[in-house]
């Protein structure tokens, strides 16, 4: 299973959803993990980082939603993002699902699953997942 990583596209938006250090962690688990070119760049992770790490640098978005079966992001997913979903993949990121009907609805129609990170429960049980 390959969780994958975009850059993301949001003018300002600096975050990364995956570091190296969190994708040692991940590939422990038996996971493969794949980032877009650069998309660390902004939280000062060079693609050498990544590498270094075990991660497999992926030229553009594009390939990216096309190998990953899970992406991770940060920001709500543009049309063009959720476009690029299919029936086989899940997305994790924030969503807004009560404030993104169109989003909600194009993301449904694609068969994709969505895991919205504003949804997860704050209890103690859930804190490794906070976002």
């Amino acid at each position: 299973m390959k969780i994958g990583t975009p850059t993301e596209i949001l003018d300002g938006e600096a975050r990364v959803a995956m570091t190296p250090d969190s994708a040692v962690q991940l590939q422990k688990l038996g996971y493969e993990c794949l980032i877009q070119s650069g998309a660390g760049a902004k939280a000062d992770f060079a693609d050498a980082d990544y590498e270094a790490a075990g991660v497999t640098v992926v030229k553009t978005a594009k390939a990216l939603w096309q190998e990953a079966d899970i992406i991770a992001k940060v920001r709500v997913p543009t049309t063009e993002e959720l476009n690029r979903l299919d029936a086989d993949k899940t997305l994790i990121s924030f969503f807004n699902p009560g404030g993104n009907e169109e989003g909600l609805e194009l993301a449904r129609s694609k068969g994709a699953s969505v895991i919205a990170m504003e949804m997860v429960p704050r209890i103690s049980r859930a804190q490794k997942m906070d976002a």
